[in-house]
């Protein structure tokens, strides 16, 4: 039974023939994964702001078009 690393090895010229989309494809992931994180916080702020009653409407707004955003990226 080959290792794991054996067939890597073996496959080696094809990663190195599209590293480009290899490494486009890691970027995205890791962009989305930033984006993923958003959510959580902006909601956390909205939450904090009315607890505080230091919020406006503008403030909503704003917080909200943000998780439009980033629910669209």
């Amino acid at each position: 039974m080959e290792s794991v690393m054996s067939i890597f090895r073996k496959l080696g010229w094809f990663f190195k023939q599209e590293k480009k989309h290899y490494l486009l494809g890691v970027g995205s992931l890791v962009l989305v994964a930033l984006v993923q994180l958003a959510p959580p916080k902006v909601i956390g702020i909205i939450i904090d702001e009315i607890a505080e009653k230091e919020i406006s409407m503008q403030t909503i707004f704003f917080w909200v078009m943000i998780l439009i955003a980033s629910a669209i990226a």
